[in-house]
């Protein structure tokens, strides 16, 4: 499935078993390494999902932002928008069979995933019968290193611009934190985002993955923690599927 804005929900075929219960959305963040990178989809761990008697389809919402000079919140905006449009269409493509499904999204992909669930979760509150069902498909949702936080404003401005800065990398990097500071708490920004994300109750499980202590900047190599972080969400994935 793909939009007009360039987003798709793709199949990633290469793992997918004889038979599954359960489907995997992955989304990745803006900037950092793609979902093949994801400990999650390594053999090792493979192999611990084909040993269990659930069986697990994995998918990529490719959204195909980059952090150029053409960047901005909006972009997080549309993604989200049409992850909510993919995800009632495969819903819908899949009602005969209602399997549930995780969703775990990594940095800014975060926020759009909060924005997809908090379009959806207005839905379903004009129109209870015909959308709550798509909301009580999505058995849990994961967020590894995803800023958090709407109470906290100035830390979740801080970690958003932070994230923008270093991926981007050099003097692009300098020009987006600068360009994107004053807009973070606009009706398109990642703090609003977050508020009426932390202000709605969706229903869902959520889980979220975070270091607890700062990462000392000057030594920041935040992929590697990262590493660990989708193994940690990979081990408490397969207690969901266990359970199920």
């Amino acid at each position: 499935m793909s939009s007009e804005v360039g987003c798709q929900l793709l199949e990633l075929t290469k793992f997918t078993p004889e038979s599954h219960d359960l489907d995997f959305i992955l989304i990745p963040g803006i900037g950092t390494p793609g979902v093949n990178e994801w400990a999650l989809l390594s053999e090792k761990w493979q192999r611990e999902f084909r040993s269990l008697s659930t069986g697990v389809r994995f998918w990529e919402f490719r959204h195909g932002i980059t952090l150029d000079a053409r960047f901005g919140w909006q972009q997080l905006i549309d993604s989200g928008n049409e992850l909510e449009s993919q995800l009632i269409a495969f819903c819908d493509q899949n009602e005969a069979d209602r399997r549930p499904i995780i969703i775990i999204s990594h940095s800014l992909g975060g926020i759009i995933l909060k924005q997809a669930l908090n379009r959806l979760n207005v839905r379903a509150s004009q129109n209870f019968q015909r959308f709550f069902r798509y909301l009580s498909q999505i058995a849990g949702v994961i967020f590894m290193s995803t800023p958090h936080g709407s109470s906290h404003c100035e830390q979740l401005t801080e970690s958003c611009l932070f994230i923008v800065q270093h991926y981007a990398g050099g003097k692009v990097g300098r020009q987006l934190r600068a360009n994107l500071k004053d807009t973070m708490t606009s009706s398109q920004g990642p703090s609003m985002i977050s508020k009426r994300f932390d202000d709605t109750r969706v229903g869902i499980e959520i889980l979220s993955i975070f270091e607890n202590n700062s990462t000392k900047r000057k030594n920041y190599h935040p992929w590697q923690k990262q590493k660990h972080l989708v193994v940690c969400s990979c081990v408490i994935s397969i207690r969901i599927l266990l359970w199920y």
